[in-house]
């Protein structure tokens, strides 16, 4: 998945899609992002291409990411310091399943087949 940021903003289909996503609501949710969202993101027409809406972080939206992932750190390392050194240790050897769980690479793949696996219940 890619990710927005100052130097890479993204136009609407290249946005992450969790699962339960459709293209309607990624527009709506765009579109109120800039009133609800504290102007968090923006959009800007594509310079290359005027019919392409792309959307790009601010800098109080980057000011917002930069908190949330402290807040991440700080939640997770007081987890991790309650475990005991076994805990710790199995943590650790988990580190390579975990990191690939998470790869760029992998992620749209388990999400199309998440996709696949649950197209039955909207019907």
């Amino acid at each position: 998945m890619p990710a927005m940021t100052a130097e890479n903003p993204l136009s609407l289909p290249r946005l992450p899609e969790p699962v339960a996503w459709i293209p309607e609501r990624k527009v709506l949710t765009v579109e109120t992002a800039p009133r609800w969202g504290g102007g968090l993101v923006e959009r800007r027409r594509d310079p290359s291409d005027g019919r392409i809406v792309l959307v790009v972080i601010t800098d109080a939206g980057r000011e917002v990411l930069r908190h949330r992932a402290a807040a991440r750190v700080a939640f997770v390392a007081t987890l991790i310091g309650k475990l005991d050194e076994t805990g710790q240790r199995a943590l650790a050897d988990a580190t390579p399943a975990l990191r690939h769980m998470i790869d760029q690479a992998a992620v749209p793949a388990a999400l199309a087949a998440a996709r696949k696996a649950t197209e039955h219940l909207g019907e």
